[in-house]
């Protein structure tokens, strides 16, 4: 066994519950003090450049030499996000913050940062409160309402995206009957690419699975929905509108 399996196998022991669709714990190699990213930066110490080019390198190898195996984890990381719920919304009761100025700590506790602390005194009283956080943070709890709320966004944002994408094509073929809405159709489709493509960049390089590299996408997700749910609704209104126009003047619909 590589000395690289055997710190991905020593992630899963530490962390089994973490990041499932990896089978490792990407945060724990990054981050614990005795993982080889920390022995990489060790042996390669202040030559950034070197230790960036080495990433780069077993990156690009990984996928010259696995390439199916890139892929498959690509299309998994990617699939977090349409299903079966988005995870850009998160219901939980009790949201715990302890792990996060924990991970806040592993971050900044390092030799360039404990320099800029000794010179800055407002980055020193920063890093002093993360540490206290890290040992007693308050505990955040949602409203039952508004995990309902996330829920229902949750489920319904694939259900929407299909809807969506089949009216947009009816919408592009039939422009003649539906030009005014196109401008409509036009601004939901950038929307879910965008939403799409940051997916497919995190899926790539990374993990969908950390939290903050899905989270940030609530607000664009969101705008999504909603622009979604309005061209939905215009489109049903207008064909309303079509069926009582016809029944009134018994012409066929067009």
């Amino acid at each position: 066994m590589s000395h690289w399996d055997s710190e991905v196998a020593k992630s899963q022991t530490n962390y089994p519950g973490h990041y499932p669709s990896l089978k490792f714990d990407p945060e724990y190699l990054w981050f614990n003090p005795s993982s080889i990213v920390a022995q990489l930066s060790s042996e390669f110490g202040s030559n950034i450049s070197a230790l960036c080019a080495f990433y780069r390198f077993y990156y690009w190898r990984t996928w010259q030499r696995q390439p199916l195996r890139a892929l498959e984890k690509v299309e998994r990381q990617f699939s977090i996000y349409y299903f079966p719920k988005c995870p850009a919304y998160t219901p939980m009761k009790i949201w715990p913050l302890t792990d996060v100025y924990e991970r806040a700590i592993t971050s900044l506790d390092s030799e360039h940062y404990r320099k800029i602390a000794q010179s800055l005194p407002a980055f020193a009283d920063f890093l002093q409160r993360t540490k206290s956080l890290a040992q007693n943070a308050p505990t955040t709890k949602q409203p039952r309402l508004l995990r309902e709320a996330l829920s229902d966004l949750a489920a319904s944002y694939l259900p929407l995206a299909f809807l969506m994408l089949i009216l947009s094509a009816i919408i592009f073929w039939r422009q003649s009957c539906w030009q005014h809405l196109r401008w409509l159709a036009v601004l939901v489709l950038f929307d879910c690419a965008y939403n799409a493509a940051s997916c497919l960049e995190v899926a790539i390089v990374n993990s969908l699975e950390v939290y903050r590299y899905i989270t940030v996408q609530m607000y664009a997700t969101l705008l999504t929905q909603l622009l979604a749910l309005w061209l939905i609704l215009e489109f049903a209104l207008d064909i309303t509108s079509r069926w009582r126009r016809t029944a009134r003047d018994g012409l066929p619909l067009s």
